[in-house]
């Protein structure tokens, strides 16, 4: 990261209310709505000439452990409701941080992400469930589809745009990942499961399918 780290936060909070503060510093995240963030890190270029209350909101990143602190409650009664947070760096092939929260009511989460990573890239994925206990599919592409199908059932499509899918039917033992996936550009696809993380490339138009295993405990 030779020109400093650089970031995006982005939340689909509607019916939540959220705050959420990295290495100690609120970021402005409100929730009710979609929202995104640029964060950088204190090595960044812009830092010296940033004004001081922009170095104190925006420039929260530095090299070696970051932590994350969230808190979250439902504002809304509507059951399709659901918050999802994802932390996104250059130079990273996914999220470093995804929370994806349904049934609760309320939660603070205190985790951390290594920047730059220790050894094989995992992202950290905070879910009802707990710390790395589901799947997440994360496309980089435009002009592409990708629809996954975990254990039997189909997961949302992402036609046309990047973006991430959280699959939540994980079962103890043996589960059966399928991506059904399609083209018009060098495609690329992170398969984040509880026990591995994967990548798929291809620039071939056609329409491939791949199945994959993974164990849950």
């Amino acid at each position: 990261m030779a020109d400093g780290i650089v970031g995006t936060i982005s939340c689909w909070g509607y019916g939540y209310s959220v705050k959420m503060l990295v290495n100690g510093k609120d970021i402005g995240l409100s929730g009710g709505k979609s929202e995104g963030k640029r964060i950088f890190g204190t090595d960044h270029p812009m830092y010296d000439e940033a004004p001081p209350e922009m170095r104190e909101k925006f420039f929260v990143l530095k090299n070696g452990a970051n932590e994350i602190s969230l808190e979250f409650s439902k504002t809304s009664a509507n059951e399709r409701d659901y918050l999802q947070i994802s932390m996104e760096l250059e130079g990273f092939p996914a999220p470093v941080f995804l929370l994806h929260s349904r049934t609760k009511a309320s939660s603070k989460i205190k985790s951390s992400i290594q920047i730059p990573s220790e050894g094989e890239f995992m992202p950290v994925f905070v879910s009802d469930a707990g710390e790395n206990k589901l799947v997440f599919i994360h496309v980089q592409s435009m002009n592409c589809n990708v629809t996954p199908i975990l254990n039997g059932k189909e997961g949302m499509s992402l036609n046309g745009t990047p973006g991430q899918v959280v699959l939540e039917n994980v079962k103890t033992g043996k589960n059966e990942l399928v991506i059904q996936y399609q083209t018009q550009e060098r495609l690329k696809i992170a398969l984040i499961t509880p026990e591995w993380v994967k990548y798929l490339e291809t620039a071939d138009g056609s329409e491939k399918t791949e199945t994959f295993t993974f164990n849950s405990k």
